[in-house]
Protein backbone atom coordinates (compact mmCIF):
# COMPACT_ATOMS: atom_id res chain seq x y z
CA UNK A 1 0.00 0.00 0.00
CA UNK A 2 1.33 3.42 -1.34
CA UNK A 3 0.47 7.24 -0.59
CA UNK A 4 1.71 9.85 -2.99
CA UNK A 5 1.73 13.51 -1.78
CA UNK A 6 3.53 16.94 -2.79
CA UNK A 7 5.39 18.38 0.06
CA UNK A 8 3.63 21.23 -0.28
CA UNK A 9 0.48 19.19 0.24
CA UNK A 10 1.59 17.38 3.08
CA UNK A 11 2.85 20.27 4.47
CA UNK A 12 0.41 22.14 4.42
CA UNK A 13 -2.19 18.94 5.91
CA UNK A 14 0.54 18.99 9.11
CA UNK A 15 0.21 23.01 9.45
CA UNK A 16 -3.63 22.72 10.02
CA UNK A 17 -3.91 20.15 12.34
CA UNK A 18 -0.19 21.24 13.93
CA UNK A 19 -2.10 22.16 17.88
CA UNK A 20 -4.15 18.57 17.30
CA UNK A 21 -1.35 16.55 16.83
CA UNK A 22 0.99 18.53 19.25
CA UNK A 23 -1.25 18.62 22.07
CA UNK A 24 1.06 16.75 24.98
CA UNK A 25 -2.47 16.85 26.90
CA UNK A 26 -3.54 14.20 24.51
CA UNK A 27 -2.65 10.67 24.91
CA UNK A 28 0.13 9.65 22.52
CA UNK A 29 -1.70 7.22 20.19
CA UNK A 30 -3.55 10.53 19.28
CA UNK A 31 -0.67 12.78 18.45
CA UNK A 32 -1.10 11.08 14.92
CA UNK A 33 -1.78 11.82 11.23
CA UNK A 34 -4.58 9.54 10.20
CA UNK A 35 -4.19 8.21 6.63
CA UNK A 36 -7.84 7.00 5.56
CA UNK A 37 -8.63 5.21 1.92
CA UNK A 38 -12.00 3.83 3.14
CA UNK A 39 -14.39 3.87 -0.49
CA UNK A 40 -11.06 4.57 -2.64
CA UNK A 41 -11.63 8.02 -1.08
CA UNK A 42 -8.26 9.14 0.05
CA UNK A 43 -8.57 11.62 2.90
CA UNK A 44 -5.63 13.17 5.85
CA UNK A 45 -7.05 13.60 9.49
CA UNK A 46 -6.31 14.27 12.81
CA UNK A 47 -8.11 13.84 16.17
CA UNK A 48 -7.41 14.48 19.94
CA UNK A 49 -10.94 13.44 21.40
CA UNK A 50 -12.70 16.57 20.89
CA UNK A 51 -12.09 17.96 17.62
CA UNK A 52 -11.66 15.87 13.94
CA UNK A 53 -9.73 17.27 11.09
CA UNK A 54 -10.29 15.83 7.85
CA UNK A 55 -8.52 17.33 4.29
CA UNK A 56 -8.35 16.12 0.88
CA UNK A 57 -5.34 16.68 -1.08
CA UNK A 58 -6.13 17.12 -4.92
CA UNK A 59 -2.75 15.94 -6.43
CA UNK A 60 -2.57 12.62 -3.40
CA UNK A 61 -2.41 9.22 -4.69
CA UNK A 62 -3.21 5.59 -3.55
CA UNK A 63 -2.15 2.10 -4.62
CA UNK A 64 -3.79 -0.36 -2.13
CA UNK A 65 -1.76 -2.74 -3.75
CA UNK A 66 0.61 -5.06 -1.54
CA UNK A 67 0.69 -7.59 1.95
CA UNK A 68 -0.66 -4.42 4.21
CA UNK A 69 -3.94 -2.97 2.66
CA UNK A 70 -5.93 -0.86 5.52
CA UNK A 71 -8.68 1.93 5.27
CA UNK A 72 -7.19 3.39 8.21
CA UNK A 73 -3.66 4.03 8.79
CA UNK A 74 -2.19 6.23 11.90
CA UNK A 75 1.30 7.44 11.53
CA UNK A 76 3.09 9.10 14.41
CA UNK A 77 2.90 12.68 13.44
CA UNK A 78 6.17 13.50 15.39
CA UNK A 79 7.91 11.59 12.57
CA UNK A 80 6.26 13.30 9.73
CA UNK A 81 7.02 16.85 10.73
CA UNK A 82 10.74 15.51 11.85
CA UNK A 83 11.33 14.70 8.18
CA UNK A 84 9.36 17.55 6.67
CA UNK A 85 11.40 19.82 8.61
CA UNK A 86 15.02 18.29 7.02
CA UNK A 87 13.96 19.68 3.69
CA UNK A 88 13.06 23.04 4.03
CA UNK A 89 15.33 25.61 2.47
CA UNK A 90 17.52 23.22 0.65
CA UNK A 91 20.38 24.35 -1.38
CA UNK A 92 20.78 22.17 -4.09
CA UNK A 93 17.65 19.84 -4.30
CA UNK A 94 14.00 20.09 -4.52
CA UNK A 95 11.20 17.76 -2.98
CA UNK A 96 9.46 16.22 -5.89
CA UNK A 97 7.45 13.90 -4.11
CA UNK A 98 6.58 12.04 -0.93
CA UNK A 99 5.15 8.55 -0.69
CA UNK A 100 4.30 6.57 2.34
CA UNK A 101 4.80 2.88 2.00
CA UNK A 102 3.27 0.39 4.00
CA UNK A 103 4.06 -3.21 3.88
CA UNK A 104 4.62 -6.24 6.64
CA UNK A 105 8.18 -5.51 6.83
CA UNK A 106 8.17 -2.17 7.56
CA UNK A 107 6.50 1.22 7.56
CA UNK A 108 8.56 4.37 5.76
CA UNK A 109 8.19 7.84 4.41
CA UNK A 110 9.99 8.06 1.09
CA UNK A 111 11.46 11.30 0.25
CA UNK A 112 11.57 11.44 -4.05
CA UNK A 113 14.37 14.86 -4.36
CA UNK A 114 15.40 16.45 -7.34
CA UNK A 115 18.14 18.72 -8.27
CA UNK A 116 16.77 22.50 -7.60
CA UNK A 117 17.27 23.40 -11.16
CA UNK A 118 17.60 21.11 -14.33
CA UNK A 119 20.14 22.96 -15.99
CA UNK A 120 22.97 22.54 -13.20
CA UNK A 121 25.98 20.64 -13.64
CA UNK A 122 25.57 16.88 -13.06
CA UNK A 123 22.03 17.97 -12.23
CA UNK A 124 20.26 13.59 -12.83
CA UNK A 125 22.62 12.87 -9.94
CA UNK A 126 20.87 14.75 -7.35
CA UNK A 127 17.82 12.76 -8.35
CA UNK A 128 17.70 10.46 -5.18
CA UNK A 129 15.11 8.79 -2.49
CA UNK A 130 15.63 9.22 1.38
CA UNK A 131 13.83 5.94 3.20
CA UNK A 132 12.45 6.78 6.82
CA UNK A 133 11.64 4.79 9.36
CA UNK A 134 8.18 5.81 10.56
CA UNK A 135 5.77 4.05 13.34
CA UNK A 136 2.80 3.69 13.50
CA UNK A 137 -0.15 3.86 16.25
CA UNK A 138 -3.29 1.86 16.79
CA UNK A 139 -6.46 2.68 15.13
CA UNK A 140 -8.81 2.49 17.35
CA UNK A 141 -12.30 2.32 16.91
CA UNK A 142 -13.29 5.08 18.47
CA UNK A 143 -11.26 7.12 16.24
CA UNK A 144 -11.95 5.63 13.07
CA UNK A 145 -15.82 6.19 14.04
CA UNK A 146 -14.99 9.90 14.59
CA UNK A 147 -13.19 10.42 11.35
CA UNK A 148 -15.92 8.34 9.42
CA UNK A 149 -18.82 10.61 10.90
CA UNK A 150 -17.15 13.75 9.31
CA UNK A 151 -19.61 15.11 6.64
CA UNK A 152 -17.10 17.08 4.30
CA UNK A 153 -20.25 18.66 2.16
CA UNK A 154 -20.46 22.93 3.03
CA UNK A 155 -23.23 24.09 5.14
CA UNK A 156 -23.83 26.70 7.58
CA UNK A 157 -23.08 30.34 6.78
CA UNK A 158 -19.88 32.30 5.32
CA UNK A 159 -17.71 34.34 7.81
CA UNK A 160 -14.41 36.40 7.09
CA UNK A 161 -11.59 34.72 8.71
CA UNK A 162 -9.95 38.08 9.65
CA UNK A 163 -12.77 38.81 12.08
CA UNK A 164 -13.11 35.68 13.95
CA UNK A 165 -9.32 35.35 14.02
CA UNK A 166 -9.12 39.27 15.72
CA UNK A 167 -10.26 37.79 18.98
CA UNK A 168 -8.49 34.93 19.24
CA UNK A 169 -5.10 36.76 18.57
CA UNK A 170 -6.46 39.04 20.95
CA UNK A 171 -7.34 36.65 24.03
CA UNK A 172 -5.65 33.06 23.09
CA UNK A 173 -2.25 34.90 24.90
CA UNK A 174 -4.21 35.57 28.13
CA UNK A 175 -5.04 31.32 27.98
CA UNK A 176 -2.27 30.02 26.15
CA UNK A 177 -0.27 28.53 29.10
CA UNK A 178 -2.99 27.51 31.29
CA UNK A 179 -3.88 24.12 32.11
CA UNK A 180 -7.23 24.03 34.10
CA UNK A 181 -10.22 23.39 32.08
CA UNK A 182 -12.02 26.48 34.56
CA UNK A 183 -9.65 28.59 33.13
CA UNK A 184 -7.84 27.64 29.74
CA UNK A 185 -11.18 28.75 27.32
CA UNK A 186 -12.50 31.73 25.80
CA UNK A 187 -15.96 32.16 25.88
CA UNK A 188 -18.22 32.87 23.42
CA UNK A 189 -21.22 35.21 25.35
CA UNK A 190 -23.91 37.15 23.38
CA UNK A 191 -22.48 40.37 24.27
CA UNK A 192 -18.99 39.23 25.25
CA UNK A 193 -15.87 37.38 24.14
CA UNK A 194 -13.97 36.67 27.83
CA UNK A 195 -11.20 35.39 28.84
CA UNK A 196 -11.95 34.00 32.98
CA UNK A 197 -8.49 33.35 34.94
CA UNK A 198 -7.83 33.00 38.34
CA UNK A 199 -6.17 36.71 38.62
CA UNK A 200 -8.04 38.75 36.21
CA UNK A 201 -10.88 39.07 33.17
CA UNK A 202 -10.16 39.90 29.73
CA UNK A 203 -13.48 40.81 27.95
CA UNK A 204 -13.82 41.67 24.41
CA UNK A 205 -17.41 43.40 23.05
CA UNK A 206 -18.81 40.45 20.47
CA UNK A 207 -19.59 42.35 17.23
CA UNK A 208 -19.43 38.59 15.47
CA UNK A 209 -21.97 37.62 13.48
CA UNK A 210 -25.16 36.03 15.83
CA UNK A 211 -24.19 32.61 14.82
CA UNK A 212 -20.97 32.97 16.40
CA UNK A 213 -22.19 32.20 20.55
CA UNK A 214 -23.03 30.33 23.19
CA UNK A 215 -19.55 28.23 23.14
CA UNK A 216 -16.18 28.35 24.35
CA UNK A 217 -13.14 27.28 22.33
CA UNK A 218 -10.29 25.86 24.87
CA UNK A 219 -6.79 27.16 24.03
CA UNK A 220 -6.36 24.14 22.13
CA UNK A 221 -9.24 24.45 20.27
CA UNK A 222 -8.64 28.17 19.54
CA UNK A 223 -5.11 27.54 18.51
CA UNK A 224 -6.38 24.88 16.27
CA UNK A 225 -8.99 27.21 14.52
CA UNK A 226 -6.13 29.72 14.59
CA UNK A 227 -4.09 27.44 11.90
CA UNK A 228 -6.88 26.03 10.56
CA UNK A 229 -8.74 29.14 8.93
CA UNK A 230 -5.28 31.11 8.62
CA UNK A 231 -4.83 31.32 5.12
CA UNK A 232 -8.10 31.27 4.35
CA UNK A 233 -10.03 34.47 3.34
CA UNK A 234 -13.25 32.91 4.12
CA UNK A 235 -14.95 29.78 5.80
CA UNK A 236 -17.74 28.29 6.21
CA UNK A 237 -19.41 27.38 9.93
CA UNK A 238 -22.40 25.57 11.18
CA UNK A 239 -23.36 25.42 14.84
CA UNK A 240 -25.83 22.25 16.39
CA UNK A 241 -26.47 22.50 19.79
CA UNK A 242 -27.73 19.53 21.44
CA UNK A 243 -28.09 18.01 25.12
CA UNK A 244 -25.18 19.16 27.23
CA UNK A 245 -23.17 19.71 24.05
CA UNK A 246 -22.68 22.29 21.30
CA UNK A 247 -21.36 20.94 17.74
CA UNK A 248 -19.54 23.25 15.60
CA UNK A 249 -18.12 22.77 12.15
CA UNK A 250 -16.05 25.12 10.68
CA UNK A 251 -15.09 24.31 6.12
CA UNK A 252 -12.11 25.94 4.18
CA UNK A 253 -11.30 25.14 0.79
CA UNK A 254 -9.98 21.91 0.95
CA UNK A 255 -11.14 20.96 5.00
CA UNK A 256 -13.39 20.12 7.57
CA UNK A 257 -13.30 20.64 11.08
CA UNK A 258 -15.99 19.08 14.16
CA UNK A 259 -15.38 20.71 17.36
CA UNK A 260 -17.59 19.52 20.31
CA UNK A 261 -17.68 21.72 22.89
CA UNK A 262 -19.57 22.92 25.45
CA UNK A 263 -22.12 26.27 26.38
CA UNK A 264 -20.85 27.72 29.59
CA UNK A 265 -21.66 31.54 29.32
CA UNK A 266 -23.90 31.27 32.33
CA UNK A 267 -21.06 29.77 34.20
CA UNK A 268 -18.86 32.96 35.02
CA UNK A 269 -20.88 35.85 34.87
CA UNK A 270 -19.02 38.68 34.33
CA UNK A 271 -21.60 41.39 34.62
CA UNK A 272 -20.38 42.97 38.03
CA UNK A 273 -16.73 43.06 36.34
CA UNK A 274 -17.38 45.14 33.41
CA UNK A 275 -17.74 49.33 34.83
CA UNK A 276 -14.86 51.61 35.04
CA UNK A 277 -13.80 53.16 38.30
CA UNK A 278 -13.30 57.36 38.06
CA UNK A 279 -9.70 57.69 38.27
CA UNK A 280 -7.28 56.54 36.08
CA UNK A 281 -4.06 57.39 34.13
CA UNK A 282 -3.43 57.01 31.01
CA UNK A 283 0.20 55.38 29.84
CA UNK A 284 2.73 54.62 26.50
CA UNK A 285 2.28 51.26 26.36
CA UNK A 286 5.63 50.54 24.93
CA UNK A 287 7.46 52.42 27.36
CA UNK A 288 5.49 50.64 29.88
CA UNK A 289 6.64 47.31 29.10
CA UNK A 290 10.16 48.78 28.02
CA UNK A 291 10.35 49.22 31.84
CA UNK A 292 8.56 46.13 32.91
CA UNK A 293 11.25 44.35 30.98
CA UNK A 294 14.16 46.25 32.83
CA UNK A 295 12.01 45.11 36.26
CA UNK A 296 11.69 41.70 34.64
CA UNK A 297 15.73 41.29 35.58
CA UNK A 298 14.89 39.79 38.91
CA UNK A 299 12.57 37.74 37.06
CA UNK A 300 9.67 38.00 34.67
CA UNK A 301 7.06 36.49 37.77
CA UNK A 302 8.42 38.22 40.49
CA UNK A 303 6.21 40.95 42.30
CA UNK A 304 6.66 44.37 41.48
CA UNK A 305 5.35 47.45 43.70
CA UNK A 306 3.01 49.87 41.70
CA UNK A 307 1.91 53.17 43.23
CA UNK A 308 -0.19 55.75 41.59
CA UNK A 309 -1.48 59.45 42.70
CA UNK A 310 -3.88 61.32 40.78
CA UNK A 311 -4.39 65.11 41.80
CA UNK A 312 -5.74 67.96 40.52
CA UNK A 313 -4.71 66.81 36.93
CA UNK A 314 -1.78 65.81 37.87
CA UNK A 315 -0.21 62.18 38.24
CA UNK A 316 2.55 60.17 38.89
CA UNK A 317 3.34 55.92 38.43
CA UNK A 318 6.27 54.57 39.69
CA UNK A 319 7.07 50.73 39.84
CA UNK A 320 10.03 49.49 41.87
CA UNK A 321 11.39 46.16 42.10
CA UNK A 322 14.31 44.74 44.06
CA UNK A 323 16.82 45.58 42.12
CA UNK A 324 15.52 48.85 40.13
CA UNK A 325 13.10 51.72 40.23
CA UNK A 326 11.51 54.08 38.06
CA UNK A 327 8.54 56.94 37.39
CA UNK A 328 7.00 56.33 34.00
CA UNK A 329 5.78 59.30 32.37
CA UNK A 330 1.95 59.86 31.80
CA UNK A 331 -0.08 60.51 28.88
CA UNK A 332 -2.76 61.84 30.58
CA UNK A 333 -5.18 61.66 34.04
CA UNK A 334 -8.68 61.46 35.49
CA UNK A 335 -10.46 62.01 38.74
CA UNK A 336 -8.15 61.75 41.88
CA UNK A 337 -6.49 59.05 44.82
CA UNK A 338 -3.24 57.39 45.48
CA UNK A 339 -2.76 53.63 45.49
CA UNK A 340 -0.16 51.26 46.31
CA UNK A 341 -0.49 47.61 45.39
CA UNK A 342 1.94 44.49 44.34
CA UNK A 343 1.36 42.70 40.89
CA UNK A 344 3.61 40.31 39.22
CA UNK A 345 5.44 42.07 36.66
CA UNK A 346 4.77 39.69 34.00
CA UNK A 347 0.90 39.90 35.15
CA UNK A 348 0.55 43.54 34.60
CA UNK A 349 2.12 43.00 30.64
CA UNK A 350 -0.83 41.00 30.40
CA UNK A 351 -3.64 42.58 31.99
CA UNK A 352 -2.45 45.69 29.63
CA UNK A 353 -2.71 43.35 26.58
CA UNK A 354 1.19 43.17 25.29
CA UNK A 355 0.69 40.58 23.15
CA UNK A 356 -0.87 42.26 20.53
CA UNK A 357 -0.55 45.65 18.47
CA UNK A 358 -3.98 45.40 17.21
CA UNK A 359 -5.37 48.28 19.01
CA UNK A 360 -4.30 51.76 20.06
CA UNK A 361 -0.74 52.85 21.41
CA UNK A 362 -2.18 53.99 24.88
CA UNK A 363 -3.30 52.00 27.74
CA UNK A 364 -5.49 53.61 30.18
CA UNK A 365 -5.07 52.14 33.94
CA UNK A 366 -8.08 52.96 36.20
CA UNK A 367 -8.18 51.87 39.80
CA UNK A 368 -10.27 51.94 42.79
CA UNK A 369 -10.38 50.61 46.23
CA UNK A 370 -12.50 47.92 47.41
CA UNK A 371 -15.49 48.15 49.50
CA UNK A 372 -13.45 46.62 52.31
CA UNK A 373 -10.20 49.14 52.04
CA UNK A 374 -7.80 46.22 51.91
CA UNK A 375 -7.20 45.79 47.87
CA UNK A 376 -7.15 47.85 45.03
CA UNK A 377 -9.23 47.04 41.71
CA UNK A 378 -7.64 47.45 38.29
CA UNK A 379 -9.49 47.50 34.98
CA UNK A 380 -7.34 48.45 31.65
CA UNK A 381 -8.65 49.23 28.29
CA UNK A 382 -7.54 51.91 25.69
CA UNK A 383 -9.64 54.59 23.33
CA UNK A 384 -10.61 51.62 20.95
CA UNK A 385 -12.70 50.31 23.79
CA UNK A 386 -12.43 47.00 21.97
CA UNK A 387 -11.00 44.81 24.93
CA UNK A 388 -11.44 45.67 28.83
CA UNK A 389 -9.19 43.56 32.01
CA UNK A 390 -9.78 43.38 35.53
CA UNK A 391 -8.03 42.54 38.28
CA UNK A 392 -10.39 42.52 41.22
CA UNK A 393 -8.29 42.49 44.02
CA UNK A 394 -4.98 43.32 44.44
CA UNK A 395 -3.06 43.60 47.62
CA UNK A 396 -2.23 46.93 49.06
CA UNK A 397 0.61 47.54 50.47
CA UNK A 398 2.08 50.21 52.86
CA UNK A 399 5.90 49.98 51.72
CA UNK A 400 7.66 48.67 48.55
CA UNK A 401 11.38 47.22 48.81
CA UNK A 402 13.73 49.13 50.77
CA UNK A 403 15.50 51.60 48.93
Amino acid sequence: MKIGISFEGLERVMSKVSDLVGDTMSDESLRSLIIATENDDLRFAAYNGNVTSVTKVPDATMDLTGDFVHPFVMVRAKDVTDVLSTFRSLKRTKVERIEFEFNKSGQFMIVHEVALAEDMPDAEKYNKLARFKVRLMDARPGVIKEVQAVDLTRKGVELEAKDFLGYINALLPTVAKEKRLTTNSITFGEESIYTFLATYLAVMDNKLPQELNGFRLTNTMAGFIKSFIGSDETFGFHKEVGRGQVLLTLFTSDSVAVIKTADLTQANRIDQYTGLPDTGIVVDKAYLLDVLKRLALAGSAEKIVVSVTVEGGDGKLEVKGKSMKQEVPLVGVKGSGSFKFDIQGDTLASVVFSHTNMFDENVFIYLEITPDGRSTSMCCTDNTGAWVTRMPRLSNVQDGFDW
